[in-house]
């Protein structure tokens, strides 16, 4: 989002500076403290013998901000940020500056990074570097991206950012309505100084005016030769000012034909930026009709919780029923190694008593039945033991098979929900990174075209202004010429007749005076 500026501002105007030059010699040291001190203006040219890491970092902060005002990259990567800067502006002395010498200021490094902060301020001081002006659009622009960023990432809406656009649009209306205060001002005075140049114009020729009726009869060979003097020059600020008109048309044409290229590329400007908004469009219509939202991931993630809780838990459950199974087989065991050497005792018992009834002659045949009797019972009551200590050993069995497999299912229902939790994951990080992307690009351009539009009519206003400007002051030149031509014109006709009519009223007197001086002579020859 940032370096068009640095571009668009820079140009060719980046001095020429040899090679050879000595940062350590303290003449040259002087000399770039006291340039620098000289543009800065209010600064201590003993701070800038050997500042702190802190007040270089605020000093190459304000160049930085001339051709860049977001400061971001600047603030959490100074030393990067700073190289990479540098590179931008092609400075010279590359090889001079190294991101060690940014972070700790030395006697030893300062003498570079003086040089280049003394470089900075002579590009600053060629350069005409556009202010950055804010607009409404921009600043709602601002407040969408940020609010929807915060909305991605926490999922709630902030009052705070919303807070802080109204405030800043009040405050850029009340910062508008002060310059429109002060250009109106402006324009009061300059109209008052145009009526007051009319006036003394009028008040000029009314003085003329005054003269030409002072002046006697006997100057008018005079005041003749001066208005015929007075014509010629007149007709000279004729011709001249014809002249000047024909250079003003020709001008105003040459204006006309940079408006209509100034337009083409403005219509050019305005379609580009229609185009960025219809991708905006067409990505926020994207966005809103993904196959995801933030509810679905939020429950994603308890889901995933949940089964990682039962994971765990079903692990403890499996711990547990293995130490109890090898505890009952044990025990199992221990028992059926009992029941055998019960067994085999109670057989070799069995065995001797019957050897010792046959041997004995004096034998009971109700004893030995019930002996047999008691023996089939005792051993009917083993084979049950036994028999339900198998089923026990088969129930045991089948449950273990039975939690192995829902454990084998629970795994591969956490294994499917973990791939699908990650595609729809990275499906989001990447329209997010694409939108973010797009966003920072059609930022970018349309604080480009927005700039370069804003240029674009000033430079317009400005040359309609200036042709419409010398178009009225060469018309209002002429008229009054005109007029005062007109006028002496008129005086003159007026003082001719006047002469003209005294010399016919002096013939007249002169002929009636020699007439009556015939008569007389007559009247003497008739005498």
């Amino acid at each position: 989002m940032r370096r068009h500026s640095i571009r668009n501002s820079i140009g060719p105007k980046i001095p020429s500076y040899s090679k050879q030059r000595n940062i350590r010699d303290p003449a040259y040291k002087s000399q770039c403290i006291q340039k620098l001190a000289t543009f800065l203006g209010d600064i201590d040219t003993k701070s800038l013998e050997l500042p702190t890491v802190k007040e270089f970092q605020s000093l190459f902060r304000y160049f930085y901000m001339q051709y860049e005002p977001n400061t971001e990259a600047l603030d959490s990567k100074f030393e990067d940020e700073t190289v990479s800067f540098l590179k931008l502006m092609k400075y010279p002395y590359m090889t001079e500056i190294t991101k060690s010498q940014l972070i700790s200021i030395s006697p030893h490094s300062w003498p570079a990074l003086l040089s280049m902060l003394t470089w900075l301020s002579d590009i600053s001081s060629n350069s005409n570097i556009a202010p950055v002006e804010e607009s409404i659009d921009s600043l709602f622009y601002e407040f969408v991206c940020e609010s929807f960023k915060q909305y991605m990432i926490t999922g709630t809406e902030s009052r705070e950012k919303e807070e802080y656009f109204n405030k800043s649009v009040n405050e850029l209306i009340k910062k508008r309505e002060e310059e429109t205060k002060k250009l109106k001002v402006k324009l009061k005075e300059e109209v008052e100084k145009s009526f007051n140049l009319q006036n003394k114009k009028l008040n000029e020729i009314n003085s003329e005016l005054t003269k030409f009726k002072e002046y006697k009869v006997k100057d008018i060979a005079e005041i003749l030769e001066n208005m015929r003097i007075r014509k010629e020059e007149l007709i000279r600020n004729d011709t001249i000012d014809l002249s000047k008109a024909t250079e003003l048309d020709s001008k105003n044409k040459e204006n006309e034909l940079q408006i209509e290229s100034l337009n083409s590329e403005l219509n050019f400007y305005e379609a580009e930026v229609k185009n960025l908004k219809r991708i905006k469009d067409d990505l926020k219509i994207q966005v809103d009709n993904q196959g995801i939202t933030i509810s679905e991931v939020s429950s994603l993630r308890l889901k995933e919780d949940l089964l990682n809780k039962q994971i765990e838990e079903s692990k403890a459950k499996k711990y547990q029923f293995n130490t109890l199974k090898s505890e009952e087989e044990n025990n199992l065991n221990l028992k059926m190694m009992d029941l055998q050497k019960e067994v085999t005792e109670f057989v070799k018992v069995i065995k001797n008593k019957q050897n010792s009834y046959k041997n004995d002659e004096i034998f009971d045949i109700t004893d030995e039945n019930v002996f047999t009797k008691d023996l089939n019972l005792i051993i009917f009551r083993l084979k049950e033991i036994l028999g339900e200590c198998s089923v026990k050993f088969q129930l045991s069995i089948s449950e273990r098979s039975s939690l192995v497999g829902k454990k084998t299912d629970l795994y591969k229902q956490i294994e499917r929900y973990n791939e699908s939790f990650k595609e729809l994951t990275e499906e989001i990080i990447e329209l997010s990174n694409q939108y973010i992307k797009i966003k920072e690009n059609f930022d970018v351009l349309e604080k480009r075209s927005e700039k370069e539009f804003d240029l674009l009519k000033k430079c317009i206003e400005k040359l309609k202004l200036e042709g419409q400007e010398s178009l009225v002051i060469a018309e209002q030149e002429y008229t009054l010429a005109l007029t005062k031509f007109d006028l002496c014109s008129i005086n003159l006709s007026n003082k001719k007749d006047s002469v003209e009519k005294e010399l016919n009223d002096s013939l007249e007197g002169i002929s009636s005076r020699f007439s009556v001086i015939d008569d007389l002579l007559r009247k003497i020859n008739k005498k």
